[in-house]
């Protein structure tokens, strides 16, 4: 749920799997964004208002561990299942082909989703991403002996790392207390992980190296969680790949330079198949 400057409602939509609330806002090509473990949709709320003055922005809250809807007992929730449920998602909301932006264990779902469903993804933007970083064990640890309390959410092994700015206690009390405080998250996030546990990110890159739309890759050289050297072989591994870096920011780029990221996205998404600009490695 977005809690400042958004116009709109949170809508609800009912799939196999079980119901996923999402924000849908603005008019033109579609973008599908897909945050990471221990976030949902207020992650993409400062870049949201200008990217939906040109294209309509959906900004689900996927069954991550910071969602208030819980799957059901019986939901698929293994890297096929989570597929699955974003191409459900395409299919119930009507529409074919899409932007898909994913960060964090999002930005690894986007990925499998390129490889295995080529046909509906326009474009992919990749963030810092990947299968595990140690956020994971922080809030699983956290939902078996109690909430994080505010205090610790700057430490390494909470957001410390993640974003290099604090965020505001209002924003990041949506990312962790459901974990704890709504019934049936905690079993939603511990089936994504050991789903996710088997993916190898190497893997992944290798199976994705097939999808040939075009690729923006964006990523601080400083992020602690997921290596630029993650970067670097993705931009190679994909025929279509255009690398960013992104100075003075950690892994939640939303966070740390959301107007440098809506900049760079609104070129990337302006711009023509046959005109976008090589991979440019400066500084590396």
């Amino acid at each position: 749920m977005y809690l400042t400057g958004y116009v709109g409602t949170t809508n609800e939509m009912v799939l196999p799997q079980g119901g996923i609330q999402y924000y849908d806002v603005g008019v033109g090509p579609p973008i599908l964004f897909v945050h990471g473990f221990m976030t949902n949709s207020n992650l993409w709320r400062k870049m949201i208002p200008a990217l939906a003055s040109q294209f309509r922005c959906i900004t689900p809250d996927w069954p991550l561990g910071s969602h208030t809807k819980p799957m059901p007992t019986e939901a698929d929730l293994s890297p096929t299942g989570l597929v699955n449920l974003i191409i459900d998602f395409l299919d119930e909301i009507g529409i074919s082909t899409v932007t898909l932006v994913g960060i964090d264990l999002g930005g690894a779902i986007c990925q499998m989703v390129a490889a295995e469903h080529a046909d509906r993804i326009s474009r992919l933007v990749l963030l810092p991403s990947g299968t595990f970083s140690p956020l994971v064990f922080h809030y699983l640890k956290a939902a078996s002996g109690g909430a994080i309390i505010r205090s610790e959410r700057r430490l390494p092994a909470a957001f410390g790392w993640a974003t290099k700015r604090p965020i505001a206690p209002v924003i990041s009390n949506t990312y962790v207390d459901p974990l704890t405080s709504v019934e049936g998250v905690q079993r939603d996030t511990l089936k994504v992980i050991s789903g996710l546990a088997s993916v190898d990110s190497e893997d992944l890159a290798d199976k994705t190296k097939n999808y040939k739309a075009p690729v923006l890759i964006a990523w601080p050289p400083e992020d602690r969680l997921y290596p630029f050297q993650r970067a670097l072989d993705l931009s190679r591994a994909l025929p279509n790949a255009n690398l960013i870096s992104i100075e003075d920011s950690y892994t939640y780029i939303p966070e740390d330079q959301p107007e440098q990221l809506t900049s760079i996205m609104l070129e990337f998404m302006n711009e023509e198949s046959d005109h976008l600009m090589p991979i440019q490695l400066i500084g590396v």
